[in-house]
């Protein structure tokens, strides 16, 4: 069904999860799967009051991170045969995910999301929703909620479920 599969992996648990959805895709459509971290630059240079020489430090710190992130993923991957390209954008995070899924020409994103709500989502804005609201391919989301909700399920139980 799909050729094309981006997974959006920010190192959050939920993106996690999303890998492991990704993986699975790309698996049973033998299709290719590139994976973004995205260096959010404009949350950085904001932080440090818009003086790029203090960000720059930090900037680092999450430029070795993502590449860390990205090469553990890409030897994931490719373990379980699956076709995989890593890419790192440094950008606000919507708009590298929409363009980089543009240019790749993907069937597909999946991407994971922290599931806020109320004020922390007003002042953060969903970068899920802003891709969702940015591009004409599917966009599969994996909320936190909702797999933690799945690992239950999943877990072993010492307590009988009853019978229908």
């Amino acid at each position: 069904m799909f050729k094309k599969v981006l997974l959006a992996h920010d190192g959050s648990d939920c993106s996690q999860e999303a890998f492991r959805l990704a993986l699975e895709i790309a698996r049973e459509d033998r299709a290719d799967l590139a994976i973004v971290h995205v260096v959010d630059i404009t949350k950085a240079t904001s932080v440090i009051s818009g003086d790029a020489s203090l960000a720059q430090p930090w900037l680092d710190a999450l430029d070795r991170e993502g590449d860390d992130v990205l090469a553990r993923l890409q030897a994931e991957a490719q373990t379980r045969g699956v076709r995989v390209r890593v890419y790192k954008a440094h950008d606000a995070p919507a708009r590298a995910i929409t363009h980089l899924a543009e240019s790749l020409d993907c069937d597909v994103i999946v991407m994971g999301t922290h599931g806020r709500a109320g004020i922390s989502r007003l002042v953060l804005g969903s970068v899920a929703e802003q891709v969702i609201e940015s591009v004409d391919v599917p966009v599969l989301i994996a909320p936190l909620k909702v797999l933690a909700r799945v690992k239950r399920q999943r877990a072993p139980s010492s307590i009988p479920l009853p019978a229908l």
